[in-house]
């Protein structure tokens, strides 16, 4: 069974469907989602379907993701009829489906708004005159912020590991990657 999306998955999904990647694309090795191209375009669905649902404009959508605004409405009836196959085949119950719909729908809302705000950024920097630079500077500097906060949790981690561990093999070696 495949992993249950995260909300960093999904942000990642969006940010990098409006940059122009396709579903193709982003199923190879190099963007780490290890998923496959259906499993991706599912989840871009079900994230407009959602949006959609929660009284999102189509054409906001349509210019946040950089998609068509016909290919957002053929994304949201598709995943629309793929939830009536569901309930038909007993797959989901509309209970279920509305339970799950309240509780995401507010994390959905959030990925777009979030979407939204950096696009409206990047606009901002491209009327004050900035250019391509500017955007690959933040997102350069996005990165490294990214990694650093993940080394911090990754230290901390290891240092709860040497604490709970009697191993002196272990834990030299894990001492010396912390001191790295």
């Amino acid at each position: 069974m495949t992993n249950r999306w995260t909300i960093e998955e999904e942000s990642k999904l969006l940010k990098l469907i409006a940059t122009g990647k396709t579903c193709r694309e982003l199923s190879g090795a190099n963007y780490n989602f290890n998923r496959s191209e259906n499993a991706l375009e599912l989840r871009l669905k079900k994230i407009i379907y959602e949006n959609i649902n929660n009284n999102k404009s189509p054409d906001k959508i349509s210019q946040l993701l950089n998609i068509p605004r016909d290919k957002i409405m053929q994304s949201y009836y598709s995943y629309k009829d793929y939830i009536e196959k569901q309930k038909q085949s007993g797959g989901v119950s509309d209970n279920d489906n509305n339970n799950k719909n309240l509780s995401v729908s507010n994390n959905m809302s959030n990925k777009i708004n979030n979407l939204q705000n950096n696009f409206n950024k990047h606009q901002d920097i491209k009327q004050n005159g900035g250019d391509n630079m500017s955007l690959d500077r933040i997102e350069r500097q996005n990165r490294k912020m990214k990694l650093l906060l993940e080394n911090y949790i990754l230290k901390q981690k290891l240092s709860k590991l040497l604490k709970s561990n009697h191993n002196n093999l272990q834990k030299e070696a894990l001492d010396a990657l912390i001191k790295n």
